[in-house]
């Protein structure tokens, strides 16, 4: 029975508040058997949170071999034995690492939230908070979509940013600029809020309840702002409930799982048709898990944070590089070619000494790196040791 060395990330110990990365390490040396015990019903698999390839089954449902995403742990093998959430992944053209976020439990728990918890209506003013998280950009993109006027709030100005030019809201703001939460809403909501997607709870919730509009819907889906405190400081305008007639609720991805195959269909679909986007957060081998957890609870991380073997990390952003070279030089030729051929033509020599050209460089380089990113993903697609 073949056997590997296993690598994986733990705790050593109890965490008190927000984890430091010095309460984890990275454990080596532990071996893992790489064929299951049968009659077990288990398969056991590479790389173990999110994507995941089956190296041995003994359930019928998956066969060696198969894609799968799911939930195990962070470690390079693991045995999974309850796989009634464990689902096969029908390989594409879309990054597989889609299918642990905009494809995953963050964008379904946005689909599930937004559709059937806020039970949007075409014109809406929508609140989104933490908006350029895992779940929020793609809270805000939906809302679009549906015809709402979006406002998203964030940490940083390259957030806000983010979420205006890239994302496509309406408006954003930097809350840690804000010196009053109320007054801030209260300008980029003058009529009122009509649902508002929490996912930070705290001073932005009481915020919001004062500001909402009658018969609005609230969906509670994190508490990020609240969960680090030994001592927190409560919710102070809940009346807002009662005399404005909201509706907030809480609710979990999993209520909703017979949504599922919509939710599939819809998203990849905007996706291929190029009407939403997602930023995700790479980062190179489980050495960086404990350093990516302590960022993502310190607002570091744009999107979802996701880890990839460190094989696979540089050898796309090789790639990358390589082609961006080659385009350069490309273009040079190009332009070098044409002036040769337009010495004489005040007007094209005009053109390519104007902004507008330069602009159509900085498009043609935008449109390169993207087609690298492709070739990059496919390679990696045929990575054994894909996503944890």
């Amino acid at each position: 029975m073949e056997a590997a060395e296993n690598k994986q990330v733990i705790f050593k110990g109890y965490i008190d508040g927000v984890p430091k990365e010095t309460d984890m390490e990275v454990k080596m040396g532990s071996e893992v058997e790489l064929e299951v015990v049968k009659g077990s019903g288990a398969l056991l698999v590479i790389e173990g949170f999110g994507v995941s390839r089956v190296v041995d089954s003994d359930n019928p449902n998956f066969k060696t071999g198969d894609l799968v995403t799911g939930i195990t742990g962070w470690e390079e093998y693991s045995l999974i034995h309850k796989t009634e959430q464990l689902r096969k992944i029908q390989q594409d053209d879309i990054p597989l690492s889609y299918y642990v976020g905009l494809l995953g439990m963050p964008g379904f728990t946005a689909y599930a939230g937004f559709y059937e918890v806020c039970a949007p209506k075409k014109g809406d003013c929508v609140f989104v908070s933490a908006a350029s998280g895992a779940v929020g950009q793609l809270v805000g993109q939906l809302a679009k979509l549906y015809g709402c006027y979006v406002v998203g709030s964030a940490g940083t100005n390259q957030k806000v940013d983010l979420l205006k030019n890239k994302f496509g809201f309406d408006e954003a703001f930097n809350y840690k600029e804000e010196l009053d939460l109320d007054a801030a809403l209260k300008r980029y909501f003058p009529q009122g809020i009509d649902i508002y997607f929490d996912n930070v709870g705290g001073a932005m919730l009481d915020a919001a309840l004062t500001n909402m509009s009658l018969h609005g819907r609230i969906a509670v889906c994190g508490m990020v702002s609240e969960q680090s405190l030994s001592n927190p400081k409560g919710i102070h305008n809940l009346f807002n409930l009662i005399s404005k007639r909201v509706r907030m609720q809480g609710f979990l991805q999993s209520d909703y799982l017979h949504l599922y195959p919509r939710f599939l269909e819809d998203v990849i679909s905007y996706y291929k048709q190029g009407k939403i986007v997602y930023v995700e957060d790479m980062k190179a081998g489980l050495e960086s898990a404990p350093a990516a957890l302590v960022g993502l609870y310190a607002g570091k991380n744009v999107g979802l944070v996701e880890f990839c073997p460190a094989f696979s990390y540089w050898w796309g952003q090789l790639l990358r590089r390589a082609q961006e070279f080659c385009f350069s030089v490309q273009l040079i030729c190009v332009v070098r070619w044409v002036e040769s051929k337009t010495r004489n033509n005040a007007t094209i020599s005009w053109i390519f000494q104007s902004r507008l050209f330069h602009y159509l460089v900085g498009y043609f380089t935008a449109l390169d790196r993207f087609l690298c990113w492709c070739l990059a993903v496919l390679i990696d697609n045929g990575n054994d040791n894909k996503f944890l």
